[in-house]
């Protein structure tokens, strides 16, 4: 029968802090959580392509912008499944994210690990992780990726504690699951089944039969490479990882200032107290915590020598990392009794405090930076009909016309407002103002939305909207600091 390292005894359980009261306060956190914060942020801009998949009509036309869109097929399968149920509002597409991020932690509280405290702890922590919960509420695939990502470390920490045929067989397909939902995480199931090769050979020899579950994920690949190696060679709109943004990943991977303080601060002491060794932990626990590490530390290399990565890919890793987290605190709160209790308030803590601020400033959420949903219940109120679009970035140059114009007129075609969608053609060495002035002067268009990112390396020109005012056009600007989407009438 499998056992633990981590597994307390009897004493110990008795002296540890009551589980069960504390899992039904951080039930309820969670839960609250994501049923108050982000359902009232407009429809964001990536969020919209997910519901321009989800409401097509047929599942050819389903597949056919699968191969055309650069994530995976996965997610928009079911989430066309669902709004065929459900259908295509916002809140509905929502929900299906929702269900993903709640099923993740009750997965770990079912079949997490043999130790019941262990699974209980880490469902807390995964349920209160700050970025969990806009992945909750968001209309994208990470709610979905976390959910499989949990799967998958569970998998692969019972593929090796006990090497069987059919938990090979589940962890593999697991991992072509994942992969096929966010392609980065075919890196994190290549260091998982490096670790499994190096620490169970012979196995790894034996049960290599299960890869052949791989095959669909082959076959995809086969078609759907072409494109992905047309947006890599591009560079599409990622920046280049410094060392500097390397010190930023505490922050960013935990959501809070004073959680990544603490996990620096958590991790030296780590590395020099007498009773923390990784040795005390069984290899099985310890190879899901370092394949979080192992993939993390990857992403960021990879991320360092080509343009192919955005913080949220780390977020595929957090299961992992946040197991290694709770047999961190497990191990530790042997010798210090407080630090269990103390590490899941300082959780708690920052996700009440991002529902009280969330609460009281909706608009600091980050779709209110980049959306459609405001410029587009704007224009379809000024009655636009011959709606031009810009996207001032590589990305954007890059992009099919047609499906862009059909992303751009989701909101309208909501509405049911007789919008027409024209994306402006961008030639090479021509600045979107000179592109933007010829559309108006041949009568093209009757408005605009000018969508430019000035992070963005190859953006070519700040939107200005001065010199359309001075043509009668009546313009806002729906974006953020950096992203700027300068939306625009024009004359009756």
């Amino acid at each position: 029968m499998a056992t633990t390292a981590l597994s307390l005894s009897p004493d110990a359980r008795t002296a540890a802090m009551p589980l069960w009261p504390i899992a039904t306060g951080v039930i309820v956190l969670a839960v609250a959580g994501r049923a108050l914060s982000g359902w009232t942020a407009p429809f964001g801009f990536d969020e919209t392509f997910s519901g321009v998949i989800a409401a097509q009509p047929s599942a050819r036309a389903l597949l056919d912008w699968c191969l055309h869109e650069i994530g995976g097929p996965v997610y928009y399968v079911l989430l066309w499944g669902w709004a065929a149920l459900f259908g295509t509002s916002l809140a509905a597409l929502r929900a299906f994210s929702m269900v993903a991020s709640l099923g993740a932690p009750l997965l770990i509280l079912r079949w997490g690990h043999p130790d019941r405290a262990t699974r209980l702890y880490w469902a807390a922590l995964l349920a209160l992780w700050l970025p969990g919960l806009s992945t909750a509420t968001n209309a994208r695939c990470y709610a979905l990726l976390l959910l499989v990502t949990t799967a998958q470390a569970i998998g692969f920490r019972r593929l090796l504690d006990r090497p069987t045929s059919a938990r090979a067989a589940t962890w593999v397909a697991l991992s072509g699951v994942a992969v096929l939902t966010h392609y980065h995480a075919a890196l994190l199931s290549l260091v998982q089944g490096l670790l499994l090769l190096a620490l169970r050979p012979r196995d790894s020899l034996r049960l290599a039969p299960a890869l052949l579950l791989l095959l669909p994920v082959a076959g995809w690949m086969a078609f759907h490479l072409s494109l992905l190696a047309h947006f890599a060679a591009a560079g599409a709109w990622y920046p280049l990882v410094g060392l500097a943004d390397v010190g930023r990943l505490p922050l960013i991977f935990l959501g809070s200032t004073m959680l990544g303080g603490c996990a620096v601060a958590a991790l030296l002491a780590a590395l020099v107290a007498p009773r923390w060794r990784w040795r005390d932990v069984s290899r099985a626990d310890a190879a899901v915590a370092w394949s979080a590490v192992l993939t993390l530390a990857l992403l960021l290399l990879i991320g360092m020598l080509r343009p192919s990565f955005v913080w949220r890919y780390t977020f595929m890793t957090a299961p992992a990392a946040l197991f290694g987290v709770t047999l961190w605190v497990r191990r530790v709160g042997l010798a210090v009794t407080l630090l269990p209790g103390l590490v899941l308030a300082l959780f708690a803590a920052s996700t009440a405090g991002r529902i009280a601020g969330q609460w009281q400033e909706p608009t600091d959420e980050v779709r209110y930076n980049l959306n459609l949903g405001r410029p587009s219940d704007w224009l379809v109120a000024q009655h636009a009909t011959r709606l031009g679009f810009l996207w001032d970035s590589p990305t954007g140059r890059i992009s099919e016309p047609d499906r862009i114009a059909e992303v751009i007129g989701f909101g309208p075609r909501q509405a049911r407002a007789p919008v027409a969608v024209t994306v402006l053609d961008q030639p090479a060495n021509t600045l979107p103002s000179s592109v933007i002035r010829g559309a108006i002067a041949r009568g093209q268009i009757d408005s605009l939305i000018w969508l430019a990112d000035a992070s963005v390396p190859g953006t070519r020109e700040r939107p200005r909207a001065a010199w359309l005012r001075r043509l009668g056009w009546r313009c806002r600007d729906f974006g953020g600091a950096a992203i700027m989407m300068v939306t625009c009438r024009g004359p009756d």
